[in-house]
């Protein structure tokens, strides 16, 4: 049973979406309990995947602890590994971001990371010393409502979201004991290990839904099963023959391969987020629109922004165009494509998009399954190039291969893929919103806890490894 503080134990904090602390906790900024240093900028391409241990802004980014067992490396410098060095108590925070509501994700160093550095699109801050802050309750505190509320509301951002140094100073640290620190995070390190658990296992749930979507289209799009009565039929293999292609392998005999570049017209985005005097007010789909949408509709919330005359002419998106991301932090995660399913009023295919339309001979939205495919993502993979960011330029995009069978057959496979996908989606929906509530009640506990709202002077800490 949780107990919470009375009234009368309680003071205002003086900061409105606070509210009231214990009396006998502290409030101060940021600035008066230690310093902040941007990370390291100068490196190029060809410096990473190879050196010392670098903490990247996805590292960051995932995880409430900075990850020990990260697969990143830069060639630093002595001097950076002196300048920009991780140590225990460290808050690293994202310095840049798409949306206000994702800037300045912290997570916490726990201990030393011998010759480490840290990426320049974030922030470290450094305590002053760590007798009156303990770590293992701070990771919590800085990723709680409490603070986030300071950086969200404060932001001046206008395109992308930018974390100054000078904001950050600002953030109000609440200070129980130490004692009570220490209480408050083995509370929540308890408490959160007990949420996490059950999230953990809606979202393998997923996953194994998404698996199954990528299998069957898969299987449908490359003609191992056919659809029979509306059901799925696996074909003989004498119906069969070699694709010639490695991802696509055996195909009906019927059958084309043909490349992109031979059946539709690709184009890579240039229309960035910015909003230019002399330019026209255009609504924007972005990659977050395209990676979180199997299909756009005009329902979705766009961003604002511009364009000019010539870009609005090239990308302005219409129902059938396809979409899909140009680069991603890992080449597994890239080349996500969205269909245009209907009309959409006034919107541009955004940059790190890339657009592919004008389809001839087939169907628009037969060619869009193929491009999820299992296949196509393997082939994608292959032909991303970067080392801490990954890209695929156009001749990888115009040059994947694809099965064409006749139209009739293209429509088949269209109605009944779609039919599952959205049988499909309705579950998916359903888990999501249940991972959502479990989310909520998983931070209204930490802000509770962080604030000094739960009442947690009388709890005993639990020893060991929590389960």
């Amino acid at each position: 049973m949780i107990k919470y503080r009375k009234a009368g134990e309680m003071k205002d904090s003086g900061v409105e979406w606070i509210g009231g602390i214990p009396r006998d906790w502290e409030i101060r900024n940021l600035k008066y309990i230690g310093f902040t240093k941007s990370g390291l900028g100068n490196k190029k391409p060809k410096d990473f995947g190879h050196g010392y241990p670098f903490i990247s802004y996805k590292n960051i980014y995932k995880n409430l602890v900075v990850e020990e067992t990260y697969p990143d490396l830069v060639d630093s410098t002595e001097a950076d590994r002196e300048n920009f060095s991780v140590l225990r108590g460290d808050a690293f925070f994202t310095g840049s971001s798409e949306t206000i509501e994702e800037l300045g994700i912290a997570s916490m160093c726990i201990k030393d990371i011998s010759n480490a550095t840290y990426n320049g699109f974030s922030i470290r801050f450094r305590p002053h010393s760590l007798s009156q802050y303990y770590p293992e309750c701070m990771k919590y505190y800085f990723r709680s409502q409490a603070a986030r509320e300071h950086l969200i509301r404060n932001d001046n951002s206008i395109t992308r979201a930018n974390l100054s140094q000078k904001l950050l100073k600002m953030l109000p640290v609440l200070l129980a004991s130490f004692n009570q620190q220490k209480k408050i995070a083995n509370f929540l390190d308890l408490k959160t290990t007990q949420f996490d658990s059950i999230i953990s296992k809606k979202e393998q749930l997923i996953k194994k839904l998404e698996e199954a979507k990528k299998s069957l289209i898969s299987e449908v799009v490359t003609g191992k099963v056919k659809i029979v009565d509306g059901k799925l039929v696996p074909r003989d293999l004498s119906e069969m023959k070699d694709s010639g292609v490695e991802w696509l392998g055996m195909i009906p005999r019927d059958w084309a391969v043909k490349k992109i570049k031979h059946i539709a017209e690709c184009y890579p985005s240039n229309v960035d987020k910015k909003t230019m005097k002399g330019e026209k007010r255009v609504r924007l789909c972005n990659y977050r629109d395209v990676y979180y949408n199997d299909y756009i509709t005009d329902d979705l919330a766009f961003m604002k922004a511009t364009a000019t005359i010539s870009q609005i002419k090239k990308f302005t998106l219409k129902k059938g165009d396809i979409v899909l991301t140009k680069d991603s932090e890992s080449p597994d995660d890239i080349a996500i494509a969205s269909y245009i399913d209907g009309c959409v009023e006034n919107l541009v295919c955004g940059y790190h998009l890339t657009l592919i339309r004008d389809i001839k001979g087939s169907i628009d939205l037969y060619v869009y399954y193929q491009l999820m495919s299992t296949g196509a993502r393997n082939y994608f993979e292959t032909v991303a190039n970067g080392v801490t960011r990954y890209g695929i330029g156009i001749f990888g995009f115009v040059n994947l291969q694809v099965c064409i069978p006749n139209i009739e057959e293209q429509e088949k496979i269209s109605k009944y893929i779609r039919s599952y996908i959205n049988e499909q989606a309705k579950i998916i929906i359903n888990i999501n919103n249940q991972i959502r509530k479990l989310k909520q009640a998983k931070q209204s506990l930490i802000s509770e806890a962080v604030t000094g709202k739960i009442d947690l002077r009388d709890w005993k800490i639990i020893e060991g490894e929590l389960q």
